[in-house]
């Protein structure tokens, strides 16, 4: 964040409180303050539980709406009432009930803040109403509440649940969010923290929170491998550790789905409930609120299937005609998400394997997220892991968080935290387009950063005086199948032959993810350069199934790379002669045959350009003999002349 010079003067002078640290979840909301005379993080309490539903209830704005309503049908026309601040206060964290009008019942907020979405795909996600504005802005309600407002009420609540319970302000939090978290919603995260009074806000990713509690409880002796599994209720985070003996956690590898949350174990319950209940007879009504509370109950009854071996789901009158009531044992249960089970084992496998580390290698997981809890699931992760430690912390985010506000605010005597550092890795591979479209990584997923890496380019045509270079993130082999980050133009090269000109490109990327890219034309030192936040364009979802994407095509990407490399060691091979035999107007036209059958020929499999060039070799084996024969007389008859001419000087001398 930055400030002026006032505001860092007065920020130095505030005493900065409650060290708070904030899990900012998109089902529920936690979070824990830094205790020095206990050397130890504690959790809030709200009320009797140590987190409370990330959901507000806008009754005010309810009733307004509804009065307004009345009036316009008695008077037949359009009135508005004037919006007082106390409409804009909703109740936070509610549970939804019969007796609230679903249309101010306001959910998944995390998941929407600081994205760029469809307003109209989002219409038909929630049942809450949301628009958007002249400038793109996406809000809730006639009053135009962004979802950063409503992030600000959960942030507030917890404050004065800070101070009532300690008696001290709050000045400065750490909010942990995903690995995945664009710079757009990190940015959107601070700006809701700062609008509820808190004047610095650190972030920090979830698995790292998690590390930095993992070192506060364990004194390592050795370096160490630590799988973070957290399955929340909206994804699957599954990142890999490397904590050393001196307390630094580098961040190895992350994966995971997006499409892959909790809600999975809840749509197939429901979708199960659905079919028994129209074979019953029975009519699946197409009421909002009746099925908002259709999935409260589906969701209770998952949760009692980790406790118990049976759950009953029930509702009176579905369809006002028919009662409700569907049995399940656990048993079922895993039944309808054995699929399911196994799609998260397989992921938990690509991840270990694209590391490069064997199972055995890894020293503890640490399981977190509500949807961890279900029974099945957890004993095939452990049957997954016999012989490695496996540690439920799931109140280790909030945790971690306040360790690390603790850190900043220099409130910590811990001497386990006197070497503490974070590395953090790319989230995908980062690159410039090369000849033939093709992807030239230049700065491979999972590199530690900071980092700064460098590459040389050269000119692919003849005369050429200027290149653009594109900056792509992704694991495919072929460009357009990647993002496209930024472009650079580099003007004014020397004129030279194809290849001969040398551009240097420097990939730097610091601790907040800004990557600075700089372009050399090494002979003349003329340059330009870009920066571009790594994160900012990229969405967890997006870098996910931009991972899946290319594990899936992994064997078609490289066959098409060949491909395209067989057709560029064919043009090359053409370049190379066309200069070897400048001025053979007879080979310089059989040349051209060649270059006109790559012309009409781009999509044909490696082994017909292979053919093409053993056939172009084998063709230019006599010219070239033909051609160093050629040489050879022309040196003699070049020498005979020369010594001819030294002897005519001489008798001219003599």
């Amino acid at each position: 964040m930055s400030y002026s010079e006032d505001q860092q003067q007065e920020d130095k002078n505030i005493d900065k409180g409650l060290a708070l640290g904030i899990d900012l979840g998109n089902s529920q909301i936690s979070a824990a303050v830094w205790r020095p005379e206990k050397r130890a993080p504690d959790m809030l309490k709200f009320g009797n539980n140590s987190f409370f539903p990330a959901t507000l209830y806008f009754s005010d704005l309810a009733e307004k709406h509804d009065i307004e309503a009345q009036q316009n049908e008695r008077e037949g026309s359009e009135s508005k009432i004037e919006s007082n601040p106390s409409d804009m206060t909703p109740k936070i964290g509610e549970e939804f009930t019969n007796d609230k009008n679903i249309d101010y019942f306001v959910y998944d907020i995390k998941k929407y803040m600081g994205k760029n979405i469809n307003v109209e795909k989002l219409k038909g996600e929630v049942s809450y109403n949301v628009n958007m504005d002249e400038d793109g802005n996406i809000f809730c309600f006639e009053e135009k509440i962004p979802f950063e407002r409503m992030a600000k009420f959960f942030i507030d609540k917890v404050v004065n649940t800070a101070k009532e319970q300690f008696q001290k302000d709050v000045n400065c939090c750490t909010i942990s969010v995903p690995h995945g978290f664009n710079n757009d919603q990190r940015t959107a995260v601070i700006n809701a923290a700062n609008e509820a009074g808190i004047r610095e806000v650190y972030i920090i990713n979830d698995p790292l929170s998690t590390g930095i509690y993992y070192i506060s409880k364990n004194k390592l002796l050795n370096s160490e491998y630590f799988l973070v599994i957290d399955f929340g209720s909206s994804k699957l985070d599954i990142t890999l550790l490397n904590i050393s003996k001196h307390n630094s956690i580098r961040v190895k590898l992350s994966g995971g789905s997006s499409e892959c949350g909790g809600n999975i174990f809840d749509c197939e319950l429901l979708k199960e409930v659905k079919e028994t209940y129209k074979s019953e007879g029975g009519q699946i009504p197409n009421d909002p609120m009746k099925m908002q509370l259709l999935n409260k109950k589906v969701e209770e009854a998952k949760i009692k299937l980790t406790f118990q071996n049976e759950a009953v789901i029930e509702e009176k009158k579905l369809d006002n005609k028919k009662e409700l009531k569907y049995a399940i044992k656990r048993e079922r249960f895993d039944e309808l998400n054995k699929d399911n089970y196994n799609k998260i084992i397989k992921l938990i496998d690509n991840l270990i394997k694209e590391s490069k580390l064997q199972k055995s290698d890894i020293n503890h997981i640490c399981l977190q997220g509500n949807s961890i809890r279900i029974v099945k699931l957890k004993e095939r992760i452990l049957e997954e892991f016999p012989d490695i430690d496996v540690c439920d912390y799931y109140n280790s985010i909030p945790m971690g968080a306040a360790i690390y506000t603790a850190k900043k605010l220099n409130q910590m005597e811990n001497v386990q935290f006197k070497n503490f550092k974070i590395y953090d890795i790319t989230p995908l591979s980062l690159g410039i387009r090369a000849e033939g479209d093709l992807m030239s990584v230049i700065l491979p997923r999972g590199t530690k950063v900071p980092i700064k890496a460098e590459k040389y380019f050269i000119t692919t045509q003849d005369n050429q005086t200027s290149i653009k270079f594109e900056i792509f993130a992704g694991e495919r082999k072929l460009i357009k199948d990647n993002f496209l980050l930024k472009k650079i133009m580099l003007k004014n090269l020397p004129q030279a032959n194809k290849g001969q000109v040398k551009i240097l490109v420097t990939f730097e990327v610091d601790e907040n993810f800004l990557l600075h890219i700089e372009a050399k034309e090494l002979s003349t030192n003329i340059s330009k350069s870009v920066d571009v936040f790594i994160n900012e364009s990229l969405s967890q979802s997006q870098i996910l199934e931009k991972i899946e994407d290319a594990k899936k095509n992994e064997k078609q990407d490289l066959k098409e790379k060949e491909r395209i490399q067989a057709m560029l060691r064919l043009n090359d091979k053409i370049f190379e002669y066309s200069h070897l035999y400048e001025g053979n107007e007879d080979i310089l036209r059989e040349l051209e045959s060649y270059r006109n059958w790559i012309k009409h020929s781009t999509t044909v499999p490696k082994e017909d350009y292979e053919q093409k060039l053993k056939e172009l070799n084998d063709n230019m084996q006599g010219d070239k003999l033909e051609l160093k024969n050629r040489k050879q007389n022309n040196t003699k008859m070049n020498n005979i002349n020369r010594n001819k001419i030294e002897e005519e000087k001489n008798m001219e001398i003599k």
